[in-house]
């Protein structure tokens, strides 16, 4: 079989029409083969061929009748990559969804959503788009973060009152609260439940001020009480954090994912100069985080471009280096940390692009914890983010070899495949 010429990526069977890609459950023996590629075992590139059957990875031809062979041209293959943290993988947005199959990210989280903006296609939870864990509505207090985003939703007329309260969000006040809608919130079957903690160290202060209206969240002492309900429903439980108190009050209520690095999104004090000190994760944190096995999302990209464009030099340095503290600091006693971006409009490349541009993750470290961590993270019940036998074959396929560039690693891929079928071919 001849070579395709460079990096062409050509195909090298005779139809032109991509099959329709089936998932790895469903038990069907569709056979495919990948010749002259480098795939990534979690350290280096190693050139050899695979071949993947009913969605499925394996090293060693099978015996069924190979259905088509990718000639990948000396291209560098890695897992599909993940984005544990964004809001726009829905239905209503398929321009969305296409851009996370063009950039092979093809696992996503999504905490905080509207129940009926879930249902599957093609291209949700499909054969040519991304897979995505939803949430639905989170529990925040009345008057808490997002209430402010749902409010402004219903004004303009885009939403209803009814995908307010009960739907986008739960408010809860007290142990009575809880108990009384929780069973209405596990109605919608979420795949997760998420909460908001915002400040928590100033709950009261914050409780019945107008001037807190949406950037205040839940009393903090419900928070153990909300996870000890979501962990005996058989639910992991992501928590916004905004401060090192809030991150402090998530890791001491023992949920699973902290959905935000502290200072993601600084107040007015800080950016206008004063100090980073309440968003330092403190080293008993961090250390008990690893401890209770959490794992941390990033969101830090908006942030570290943002402050790139501030006059004030100073300030910028200020927060970039807060971001580096803290990084460092769950790093140190071995935090898992994952790649999320919480950006609308954009996704987990940019936040990588963004991390690595400041010297916040190196290329090896961070290939591996957006390409084999987060989608693990977020689908912790199946075989993904690894090259080798038995796992999904889900993957996409580098013009150049990513561990040399961080350039390299954020491009778009030549080539993605799902369940072992070719979706996107640029």
């Amino acid at each position: 079989m001849k070579k395709a010429s460079g990096l062409a990526f050509a195909l090298t069977a005779l139809s032109s029409v991509l099959p329709v890609a089936i998932s790895a459950q469903s038990g069907t023996t569709v056979t495919y083969e990948y010749i002259h590629g480098r795939w990534f075992n979690g350290k280096e590139f190693v050139p050899r061929t695979y071949y993947s059957v009913g969605g499925t990875l394996h090293p060693n031809k099978p015996i069924f009748r190979v259905a088509q062979t990718f000639d990948l041209g000396g291209g560098y293959v890695i897992p599909a990559c993940g984005e544990a943290h964004n809001h726009n993988a829905v239905k209503s947005n398929p321009a969305a969804l296409a851009e996370y199959a063009s950039d092979g990210i093809l696992y996503v989280e999504n905490p905080s959503n509207l129940p009926d903006e879930r249902t599957a296609g093609e291209m949700l939870n499909g054969p040519k788009g991304p897979d995505v864990s939803f949430s639905n509505g989170g529990i925040t207090a009345p008057g808490g973060h997002p209430i402010g985003l749902a409010k402004r939703n219903i004004e303009r007329g885009s939403w209803t009152e009814a995908q307010g309260e009960g739907a986008f969000y739960y408010t809860v006040s007290s142990l009575k609260e809880l108990d009384e809608k929780f069973p209405a919130l596990l109605s919608a079957h979420p795949d997760f439940v998420k909460i908001f903690l915002v400040y928590s160290e100033e709950f009261e202060k914050r409780k019945n001020n107008e001037k807190y209206f949406s950037r205040k969240g839940l009393d903090p002492s419900l928070a153990r009480s909300i996870v000890q309900k979501a962990h005996a429903a058989g639910l992991r439980v992501m928590a916004h954090v905004e401060s090192a108190h809030d991150f402090s009050v998530a890791v001491q209520a023992d949920v699973d994912q902290v959905g935000h690095m502290p200072g993601f999104w600084p107040d007015d004090e800080t950016l206008n100069g004063g100090p980073v000190t309440k968003y330092l994760i403190s080293e008993a944190d961090a250390r008990l985080a690893a401890r209770k096995k959490i794992v941390v999302i990033t969101t830090l990209g908006e942030m570290l471009a943002t402050a790139d464009t501030k006059p004030d030099r100073k300030t910028a340095d200020r927060l970039i280096a807060m971001a580096k503290d803290n990084l460092e600091m769950l790093q140190r006693h071995g935090v898992r940390i994952a790649i999320g971006s919480d950006q609308y409009r954009k996704n987990s490349r940019e936040e990588a692009f963004q991390l690595m541009r400041h010297d916040l993750f190196e290329t090896r470290s961070m290939l591996n914890a957006w390409c084999s961590l987060t989608p693990q993270i977020i689908f912790p019940g199946r075989k993904v983010g690894v090259l080798k036998d038995g796992y999904e074959a889900n993957f996409s396929v580098l013009q150049r070899d990513p561990l040399g560039s961080s350039e390299a690693l954020v491009s778009k891929p030549e080539m993605v495949f799902k369940a072992g079928n070719l979706i996107t071919q640029h």
